[in-house]
């Protein structure tokens, strides 16, 4: 479905468009006890209505050369009910999934954020 295509005041009355809720985590780097960095996860935005996909079309351009081989990185794409001041520092939680950020567009008229990713083993 092309998203672009919907009007700002319809997009509150897709509600099963966006069926379901996301958490939008950020890298952080501390110090731990003995002065040590260490890489944690915090939470930017909480209960984000989403909708996710496999990736398709132009989203399995990205994808890296490493040889003769090529792997591919964009496995889903996630678009987000409004506009969020995402990048490709942070991951997205869905359930007990996580997915790496590798690309993220704004949509026409800040109602939607669209995120190309790779789902994560964790």
């Amino acid at each position: 479905m092309n998203t672009n295509l919907i009007h700002p005041d319809m997009i509150d009355s897709l509600g099963n468009f966006f069926p379901e809720v996301c958490t939008i985590q950020e890298f952080d780097v501390t110090k731990n006890g003995y002065n040590e960095p260490t890489k944690s996860w915090s939470d930017k935005f909480t209960d984000l209505k989403c909708a996710i996909g496999e990736a398709a079309g132009k989203d399995l351009n990205m994808e890296d050369k490493r040889g003769d081989k090529t792997v591919r990185k964009a496995t889903h794409r996630i678009v987000l009910k409004d506009a969020y001041d995402v990048s490709e520092k942070d991951r997205v939680k869905i359930g007990s999934d996580y997915f790496e950020v590798l690309l993220v567009t704004e949509g026409v008229r800040g109602v939607k954020t669209s995120l190309i990713c790779q789902k994560l083993s964790i």
